[in-house]
């Protein structure tokens, strides 16, 4: 390919991916279109790098002021920033000192954006409403727009409703999310500096110190790092049955993931599956004031397979000594876990 026909070629690979980004932004998205528009990244890795160029250009605009477009500029926006990113890249080619130099063009597409307020709607910030839940609590709550979250034991969230746009911020726990579909409102879960954007879908979004775990039931949804820490901010997008882990130390990871297993707190069971026992200790932990504890290595070594209930921790724990052969010991503070050492007659 000569080298005219690699630049048009790159052109029109800037103008779909400008293109897309400014459709999934516009909340007018269906499913299939986020699915067409998986399929469009999968076939060409010179297509994610132009997405993502665009969707960093358009996020460094977006941090000066929440920007939404207009319904009725959907149009004529995509062809104004199309036209405008390739001049601005042909300049930028020409003079890079007129852009700082090192900048390039991704400050030449924010500078598009910053000079159009016209075109743009900024969502006013108000005060958020927070709904919370108690240790061994769960709760569901329907938002303004239909849709339903239903916390689990230990959450607090921070919703955000306004004419532009539908944000969440998880603080804590772990919540699980049915969203009503809308074309004019971007549906949008923050948690431990991820951004999590969804589509008509079903997900679990769960934030326990720095990991954060985010498990798509249903549709499809897209997770960015915004951490100043993460080096690698490109989004990943997960389908049905996929789940990104992230911490803070790492980068995000994508694997698949029992739904069956995720979802088990909600139908109030605990489901293990080979887990070892001081990881099961921490999950139990979480929905009860009194906290096991496990004493002696040879304990910490056990593993389990199996569904215990979580609606009462007296019976929690008796179907675990019994399943594990253990020995419970409970004081005022705490309930101790060892190893049974007496022989089965005894």
């Amino acid at each position: 390919m000569n080298s005219k026909s690699q630049t048009n070629a790159k052109r029109a690979t800037e103008d779909e991916a400008i293109q897309w980004h400014v459709l999934l932004r516009s909340g007018v998205a269906t499913e299939s279109d986020w699915m067409d528009f998986t399929h469009w990244l999968e076939e060409d890795q010179e297509r994610n790098e132009a997405y993502d160029l665009v969707s960093l250009s358009w996020e460094a605009a977006s941090e000066q002021e929440p920007i939404t477009l207009k319904p009725y500029v959907f149009d004529f926006f995509i062809n104004f920033f199309s036209d405008s990113l390739r001049k601005l890249t042909e300049l930028v080619s020409a003079k890079p000192w007129a852009f700082g130099g090192g900048f390039g063009v991704a400050t030449a597409a924010m500078a598009i954006l910053l000079l159009t307020p016209a075109l743009l709607d900024t969502s006013k910030t108000a005060a958020p409403q927070i709904y919370a839940t108690a240790v061994g609590e769960q709760r569901s709550v329907t938002l303004q727009d239909g849709s339903t979250v239903l916390l689990n034991t230990a959450t607090t969230i921070l919703v955000n409703i306004t004419p532009q746009a539908r944000r969440i911020e998880l603080k804590k726990g772990e919540a699980f999310f049915t969203v009503q579909h809308e074309n004019d409102r971007i549906f949008e879960v923050t948690a431990n500096g991820l951004r999590i954007t969804d589509l008509g879908t079903s997900f679990d979004v769960r934030a326990i110190n720095a990991r954060t775990q985010v498990s798509v039931i249903d549709g499809i949804v897209e997770v960015e790092s915004r951490s100043p820490t993460d080096q690698n901010n490109i989004p990943v997008r997960l389908i049905a049955g996929q789940q990104a882990v992230h911490s803070a130390d790492a980068k995000i990871k994508v694997q698949t993931f029992d739904a069956s297993q995720i979802t088990a707190w909600q139908r109030g069971n605990f489901v293990f599956k080979n887990d070892k026992l001081p990881t099961i200790v921490a999950e139990i932990n979480r929905y009860f004031e009194k906290p096991l504890r496990l004493d002696g290595r040879d304990v910490s070594n056990l593993s389990f397979s199996g569904i215990i209930q979580m609606s009462d921790q007296k019976r929690t724990v008796r179907d675990l000594v019994a399943m594990l052969s253990l020995q419970d010991n409970e004081t005022d503070t705490e309930i101790i876990l060892t190893r049974n050492t007496m022989k089965p007659n005894q």
